[in-house]
């Protein structure tokens, strides 16, 4: 019997011993949903340490009596493929997302069986939005996580795996003519107000999900309204030490340069920083990428 079974026959031993009913367990959904608990219960997916709290208040008892000595403390090795996850940038260069999903195939390969819920979230939002690159139309986000980026939307703070659901509808805004602009302006205004956490990989995703929003400006050709999200950009790179995004962003503000203040002369100086940038960086990908704007922009 697997941990993530394991704990599940517990917790729905203690619940069915004390009548009580999932949809009472669960209260009114928000800490955990009836969904979440079946998994949990099945023996599908691990509670989040959160959720098991949770699950323990509710059934009056304690996380140790439900554990009973089960260890689902997360191996290093995972932290690690997690990490070359979340850090690697691939650009949209089709071998750096080949490299990216065969990461996320080998833990699956290696800890699907003791990965919480929220991981697994994780890697399921990660292949998405790896899958979804080089696509022209995608799903709407709903067709395939229902409600979940509307409960985000209601959010004032958010988590990792918040940054990924917005990663994905942004993606699907650049995609798409007629994209959602409402809810689009309403994640824009909530990201301007985020604040960096201790949390190097909620860092990053947090930064990517900032840029992600001038990409959808900029592929729509709507530099007008750039200047608050590059600002606020610039303050997480800076703060954060995130500067192997620094050139994709000189590359932005070279293109509202030219774009609404018409002014090459400093948009060709931002782009040959960002050439800088990339060669002390030893990335080809970057400075092939600088190079081919401003090309389309006709500077030399």
């Amino acid at each position: 019997m697997t941990i993530k079974e394991d704990l599940g026959r517990r917790i729905k031993a203690e619940r069915n011993r004390q009548q009580l009913t999932q949809s009472l367990l669960c209260g009114d959904e928000t800490k955990l949903t009836i969904r979440q608990l079946q998994r949990i219960e099945g023996g599908q997916s691990l509670p989040t340490l959160e959720k098991l709290e949770f699950i323990a208040n509710r059934l009056g008892t304690k996380i140790a009596d439900l554990l009973e000595g089960s260890d689902i403390q997360l191996p290093d090795g995972y932290w690690k493929l997690k990490g070359q996850i979340i850090k690697f940038p691939t650009y949209g260069d089709k071998e750096r997302l080949r490299q990216k999903q065969e990461l996320i195939e080998e833990i699956y390969d290696k800890y699907f069986d003791i990965l919480p819920e929220d991981e697994l979230l994780f890697l399921d939002l990660s292949e998405n939005i790896l899958e979804s690159s080089h696509e022209k139309d995608i799903p709407n986000i709903e067709e395939i996580y229902d409600d979940a980026f509307e409960q985000v939307l209601k959010k004032e703070t958010f988590t990792l795996n918040d940054y990924l659901y917005m990663s994905y509808f942004l993606q699907k805004c650049g995609k798409t003519a007629d994209y959602d602009r409402v809810t689009f302006k309403l994640l824009e205004q909530k990201l301007l107000k985020q604040e960096l956490a201790a949390d190097e990989f909620y860092n990053i995703k947090f930064l990517i999900a900032v840029m992600e929003a001038t990409g959808v400006y900029a592929l729509h050709d709507d530099y007008q309204d750039l200047p608050p999200l590059l600002e606020k950009a610039q303050r997480i790179i800076d703060k954060a030490q995130l500067l192997t995004y620094k050139p994709a962003l000189l590359e932005l503000e070279a293109k509202y340069y030219i774009k609404v203040v018409k002014d090459k002369k400093r948009a060709k100086e931002l782009y040959q920083q960002a050439l800088v940038m990339g060669e002390i960086l030893g990335d080809s990908i970057i400075i092939a990428d600088v190079k081919m704007e401003m090309a389309n922009d006709g500077i030399d």
